[in-house]
């Protein structure tokens, strides 16, 4: 489901709290305000930056892990579990790429959810007053008829028609991404630090 505004209802199960897909979760459609969409606004760019920041944290750490791995021969040793850790960063770092890109996927077609809904309704609202006697083109200035009002509902119902299955699957993509990049970050870390570890107390 999507918010009048716009901005997509996530669907049934867990999203992550700072999730921009999961926002307007928060309010029920019929309670949109300017404040409330100045909160909404304040939290994606929150979780914005904190996407960034993991980006940025999961390339440092590839590097500096990467650039120290030993020569060694694949076996269930400390050097081998320094490489997976380097392996698993290195899908972090691909996953957080995503993640941006997958949210950028998801404002733009937000944006396009929108400037319909909003033409729509204003459309609608201008068939309605005086039977749609007086129909003006508020960005052109040009007169409308009826018949090519309705056609341009057509048009924008269509329009969000295919809008929504493309912005559903922007955000699953999207949170699928998310749930890899911290599982696998933490799964780096897990193994690098278990490998320092090994190594330090197998010199013993």
């Amino acid at each position: 489901m999507l918010s009048p505004r716009g901005r997509p209802l996530s669907a049934q199960g867990a999203v992550h709290p700072l999730s921009p897909d999961s926002i307007s979760r928060l309010k029920p459609s019929h309670m949109v305000t300017e404040r409330s969409d100045k909160l909404w606004e304040q939290l994606r760019q929150s979780t914005e930056k904190y996407d960034y920041f993991i980006t940025g944290l999961s390339a440092a750490l590839t590097a500096f892990v990467t650039q120290g791995l030993p020569d060694a021969r694949m076996a269930w040793n400390a050097e081998s579990m320094e490489v997976a850790a380097a392996i698993s960063l290195c899908i972090a770092v691909a996953a957080a790429l995503d993640r941006i890109r997958y949210l950028i996927a998801v404002t733009g077609a937000n944006y396009q959810h929108l400037v319909n809904l909003e033409g729509r309704g204003r459309l609608a609202s201008l068939l309605v007053k005086d039977g749609g006697a007086h129909l003006i083109n508020e960005s052109t200035g040009d007169m409308l008829s009826p018949a090519d009002a309705h056609a341009e509902l057509a048009e924008r119902d269509l329009a969000i028609a295919k809008i929504r299955p493309a912005l559903r699957r922007f955000q699953r993509r999207s949170e699928f991404a998310y749930k890899v990049r911290d599982f696998a970050l933490v799964l780096g870390l897990a193994l690098y630090v278990g490998a320092r570890t090994w190594r330090a107390y197998a010199g013993q």
